[in-house]
């Protein structure tokens, strides 16, 4: 029963059922809207990195990456005062084994643009932070919107092999119809290619920034690589959100 009061409260605030789907029609004008404004900021970045090779059962931690990124909306981003395990790490240097981009926002043209060939399921109403949400699922083919993945040909050649796979998994949404979870799986990769793991999970927050809030990316996880051979992942969390020209405190509303 409580779940069903739920789905009403949410189909009474906008009932449209576009596209079969309960509140998808606004779900998708509120997020591309949001895409065209993705702000500026800058962000601490603190990741564990793990491995676990074929045979092994439990996971190794192998390092410790702490950052700060200057994020440029849609226009990229760039790490600086990078330490692995403590020390100075060389600028613009990549991590050992594998590493990753900040691509904050680039999943949501992908997931909600009426031109890409995006399926979404209506999956039920869900929980965020204890505020009613709704849950969907999703699928994607390859060579679809949401870009190409790289991987290093060898340890000494960066991403010199790609590919747009496809891409299924979950999203949620939160009272005011913004994405505020996401998982991704790609699946389908050509054997050139030699990882057939690839995961991503990102959760955003809403964070007050001097007297603007903003909805950004507060944890990422990931996880690559071959299950006949080593597999890697990283848990990451961003933490102290803020403008480029000066530090600020933030809160979670």
């Amino acid at each position: 029963m409580r779940r069903l009061g739920w789905l009403a409260a949410f189909l009474a605030l906008q009932c449209g059922g576009a596209d079969g789907v309960p509140d998808l029609g606004h779900i998708r004008e509120a997020n591309l809207d949001r895409a065209t404004k993705l702000p500026d900021f800058v962000v601490d970045e603190t990741a564990l990195r793990y491995a676990k090779s074929k045979g092994e059962t439990e996971w190794r931690l192998t390092d410790r990456v702490e950052a700060e990124i200057a994020v440029h909306g849609k226009g990229g981003f760039n790490r600086r005062n990078v330490r692995v395990n403590g020390q100075l790490w060389p600028l613009g240097k990549e991590f050992p084994e594998w590493d990753w981009n900040v691509a904050f926002g680039d999943e949501l043209r992908g997931l909600f643009d009426p031109q890409c060939k995006t399926q979404i399921e209506f999956e039920g109403p869900e929980q965020w932070y204890g505020q009613p949400a709704l849950a969907y699922r999703f699928r994607s083919p390859a060579n679809a919107c949401f870009g190409n993945i790289g991987t290093r040909a060898s340890f000494f050649r960066r991403y010199v092999v790609v590919y747009n796979p496809a891409r299924s998994g979950e999203f949620l949404v939160d009272g005011r119809s913004n994405l505020v979870r996401s998982r991704f799986e790609a699946t389908g990769f050509p054997k050139e290619f030699k990882n057939d793991t690839w995961t991503e999970e990102t959760s955003w927050n809403y964070v007050l920034i001097g007297q603007q809030t903003y909805l950004l990316p507060v944890a990422f996880d990931i996880e690559v690589g071959s299950s006949k051979g080593s597999l890697w992942k990283a848990h990451v969390e961003y933490r102290n959100h803020r403008h480029f020209e000066a530090s600020t405190k933030v809160e979670f509303k």
